[in-house]
């Protein structure tokens, strides 16, 4: 245990899809906001378009749906239709991935620090912020994209934003992530990666991410063998 917190100084976590299990109300969402569009049916080649495009931000995935169905607005008109949506689903059935508190407790046992750094704007952050109660678990380290001028991940400020404000150094800080975007992200930030397996990101290229995890029972052992130890 001690090689782990002499190597491992923080833990910086995504949110969506890391922390919390939010993916079946971003189906919602994405299906209400093409809806409203008059997108009727969509191709299996688009599905997988809209798989390729989740994790990157909203102003990013709005307009590269906009490409996607062709469709006639701005991309501005189309973040606030998801903003709407968003307000309704992720107020609903989001729960924690499994076996996240008590590893968020094995970090607070250990005095590593933790932060959560999203490519959220801020309204869908504070929606998720206040109904999981995420200051419970990290006081104010809590950092959405708002808070970096809008660079969404792969670009590294929001996580080099996190190690900072906790007061670490990039190279002593374990990222949890689950899109590719934020795998790059953490490489570029030079900090370790952790990867929460999802059919996303089956495809990753090889060195982007440490060692890959179904959820957060298999963590401590994971964390462990980035350090050197055995849990």
């Amino acid at each position: 245990m001690k090689n782990i917190t002499k190597k491992v100084k923080a833990v910086i976590f995504d949110m969506d899809g890391t922390i919390i299990d939010t993916d079946h109300a971003w189906k919602r969402i994405t299906k209400d906001s093409l809806q409203q569009c008059g997108v009727k049916s969509v191709t299996t080649e688009q599905k997988q378009q809209l798989k390729d495009i989740a994790g990157g931000g909203i102003h990013y995935w709005a307009a590269s749906v906009i490409d996607i169905f062709d469709l006639p607005m701005q991309t501005d008109n189309l973040v606030e239709q998801v903003k709407y949506h968003a307000s309704i689903r992720l107020a609903q059935d989001t729960p924690f991935i499994e076996g996240f508190e008590n590893f968020h407790g094995f970090l607070k046992e250990n005095q590593i620090g933790s932060s959560i750094a999203t490519n959220a704007i801020a309204h869908d952050f504070d929606i998720l912020k206040n109904k999981m109660n995420l200051g419970l678990y990290f006081d104010t380290h809590l950092y959405c994209v708002d808070h970096v001028q809008g660079k969404c991940k792969p670009d590294p400020a929001l996580f080099l934003l996190a190690a900072e404000q906790l007061g670490v150094q990039p190279e002593d800080c374990v990222v949890f992530e689950d899109s590719i975007y934020g795998f790059e992200a953490a490489k570029a930030a030079g900090m370790k990666c952790i990867g929460i397996r999802n059919p996303r990101n089956f495809n990753t290229e090889p060195g982007l991410v440490h060692k890959f995890i179904e959820n957060y029972h298999e963590a401590a052992d994971a964390l462990a063998e980035l350090a050197g130890e055995s849990h």
